[in-house]
């Protein structure tokens, strides 16, 4: 438990997370009121409305690990390029992870996950920690799928003699195309994420239109029990074809 914890902590972004976290709810707040007019014309539906706010934050949560792990990744691509360079100019592992740091707070900020990271495993090589503990002890907390091949390979290396500098060049060339046709499948994605976005909404200004330049021709699916329960079912269906949709395009890349 206390290792989980551990590991959940390393992703903590107290100021980010709280901006996060209050426009979601914010939208999703917004959200429940505009179905609860919309689907019942009665704002005391947002009430029983207001249970689908603990999916909804699960599938933020989600969503906002994902996106550290997609903003780490870059990190860890810049880190690791900055790495290669220091050993390639003739610096011991860790005078260049030393030499990485203004660079890497130039460009990711000292708040920064890999900025973080690099920074504590200075400090503990400081306290003659061996440097093979000190990175897998970082791989186990970050559990990413390419600091996880550039441990593997480093460590093989280490083990076996081999030249370090011309391997973790190579190994870095490759994680970097790796992370390069992330991005690439991302991007690609974004318009059809945008679009999806835009169809998802579009039913429900469809009703709100219906509503207020024909307000007699939904008449009698309010207030009362038939069209409560319509309505219901019409929602419950709404709701799961916007969470399939969102499905069908996370696509990741392994």
């Amino acid at each position: 438990m206390l290792l989980k914890l551990r590991q959940e902590a390393i992703w903590l972004e107290p100021k980010a997370d709280k901006r996060y976290w209050l426009k979601r709810m914010a939208v999703g707040g917004c959200a429940v009121v505009a179905l609860a007019y919309l689907f019942y014309r009665n704002f005391w539906w947002s009430i029983p409305l207001s249970t689908a706010l603990l999916p909804y934050a699960y599938f933020c949560a989600k969503a906002l690990q994902r996106q550290k792990k997609e903003r780490f990744c870059l990190q860890l691509r810049d880190f690791l390029q900055l790495l290669s360079g220091n050993l390639q100019a003739g610096d011991s592992m860790e005078h260049a992870m030393e030499h990485s740091l203004p660079e890497l707070a130039q460009q990711w900020g000292t708040e920064s996950f890999i900025y973080r990271d690099v920074s504590k495993m200075i400090r503990q090589l400081m306290l003659c920690h061996q440097s093979a503990k000190v990175l897998t002890a970082w791989g186990e907390a970050r559990k990413d799928s390419e600091l996880t091949v550039f441990l593997q390979v480093f460590l093989y290396g280490k083990k076996a003699g081999s030249d370090l500098c011309r391997l973790i060049a190579k190994t870095t060339e490759s994680i970097s195309r790796r992370i390069e046709t992330k991005q690439e499948i991302t991007m690609l994605l974004a318009s059809q994420r945008y679009e999806q976005e835009i169809m998802s909404a579009m039913p429900m200004f469809l009703l709100g239109y219906v509503g207020l330049t024909n307000p007699g021709y939904l008449a009698p699916l309010y207030g009362n029990l038939g069209g409560n329960v319509f309505m219901t079912v019409c929602l419950l269906l709404y709701g799961g074809c916007v969470v399939l949709g969102m499905r069908i395009l996370r696509i990741e890349v392994m």
